[in-house]
């Protein structure tokens, strides 16, 4: 179901931002089902992580503003696809941590590698290696949601919090807030120089003239004709040529740049929507 979802929302142009959430009452998403997982035999071990892992990897690589609006229990798997998310918010009452350890195992949906990148190494090894479990106000304290809020009646008050962030970013120019997520994504993997060179040949891109400075400047989204939609890097065995050529300056940094830049931008149609993902289910 998760994968189908993911696969719609990367056809869909109209996407602007993406919340992902749970209808289940007190479930975010309690990941994969352990006890089965310890029944498995070597053969099915592999590719039922593998498909767990690649369907994160899709969501953590979608192009737009995504959001987890973690309402409830967010355990395992769970807390993994929250982690891929761009922003996470929860209600003081939510329950997350990675819990494999309890079952000797780890973490194989990217916790052992987005976790330590949102909250730093130390802090992600203690929580880990302890199977700890987090509610929203200590998941706050350790920086690992941006909002926690007090649950409501209804008990969507995560939901809520995310709604009112993306209409935030919803008047915000399209191709800027693409751009910015690749340039903050890609920066983080490298060292602050080539960093820096990400930025220079993302903000390039935002050219001062035509549709798109409409797009950025005025908030008419209609009006933005050029946006990127499936934005990739081709990952450090582009960057570091682009580096070694920018530190030597010269027409190899000229041409090392031009193409970084060529691989920003694809032309697709853009318009004023705000799309939401829901996760009606316990596990995936």
């Amino acid at each position: 179901m998760l994968s189908k979802a993911v696969d719609a929302l990367k056809s869909d142009k109209k996407v602007r931002t993406i919340i992902v959430r749970s209808e289940v009452p007190g479930i975010f998403c309690a990941g994969a089902d352990l006890k089965e997982r310890v029944k498995m035999n070597p053969s099915e071990v592999g590719p039922f992580v593998s498909k767990i892992r690649a369907v994160i990897n899709e969501i953590a690589n979608l192009p737009v503003p995504t959001i987890a609006a973690i309402d409830g229990l967010a355990l395992g798997g769970g807390l993994e696809l929250a982690l891929a998310c761009d922003i996470r918010v929860a209600a003081s009452s939510a329950k997350m941590g990675l819990v494999e350890t309890k079952l000797a195992i780890i973490p194989g949906g990217g916790g052992t590698q987005r976790l330590p990148r949102a909250i730093g190494m130390s802090l992600a090894k203690e929580l880990i290696f302890s199977a700890r479990v987090l509610d929203g106000q200590e998941a706050k304290a350790v920086g690992l949601i941006s909002h926690v809020l007090e649950q409501n009646q209804e008990g969507d008050a995560a939901y809520c919090k995310a709604l009112d962030l993306a209409r935030e970013f919803l008047p915000q120019g399209p191709v800027a807030m693409r751009v910015a997520k690749l340039a903050i994504n890609q920066g983080m993997e490298v060292d602050l120089v080539t960093g820096l060179a990400i930025e220079e040949a993302c903000y390039a891109q935002m050219n001062p003239q035509g549709s798109v400075r409409a797009g950025r400047l005025t908030g008419r989204i209609e009006d933005a004709e050029d946006s990127p939609t499936h934005i990739r890097w081709s990952g450090p065995g582009l960057v570091a040529p682009v580096h070694a050529a920018r530190a030597s300056g010269g027409k190899g940094a000229r041409l090392q740049f031009e193409n970084l830049r060529q691989l920003i931008f694809k032309q697709v149609e853009s318009n004023r929507f705000l799309t939401h993902c829901l996760i009606n289910m316990r596990s995936f």
